[in-house]
């Protein structure tokens, strides 16, 4: 992708269960901890912009539904960008969380 032109993907999940869950999806700093926590405690993100963004990061799932989580690849400037994310999932009793790294480049056209 070139700087300034957004690239988008798409990661689905669905409920093949009987009753609701509850989904949710978070940026992971590079120190492991979540985004939230971070910025609870009064610390700065990290001081390179994340061009990864998250449309719908919290959700209710019905049976037999499914979460689109729509995410975009937007830089600024050239460079290769990694983001992980924490996918918890909720329902009567919770399930292990799962965690997954995002990676894009940015390279200037010729």
């Amino acid at each position: 992708s070139a700087p300034g032109i957004p690239q988008h993907r798409e990661l689905i999940v669905t409920n093949p269960g009987a009753v609701a869950m509850h989904v949710t999806c978070e940026k992971v700093e590079p120190t492991g901890k979540p985004v939230s926590y971070a910025l609870a405690r009064g610390e700065s993100p990290r001081d390179r912009p994340c061009p990864f963004f998250l449309k719908e990061s919290d959700a209710w799932i019905l049976p037999n539904g499914a979460l689109h989580l729509a995410f975009t690849f937007f830089p600024t400037k050239p460079g290769s960008y990694t983001q992980q994310y924490n996918l918890r999932i909720r329902q009567q009793v919770d399930l292990p969380s799962v965690c997954f790294e995002l990676s894009g480049r940015a390279i200037t056209p010729p």
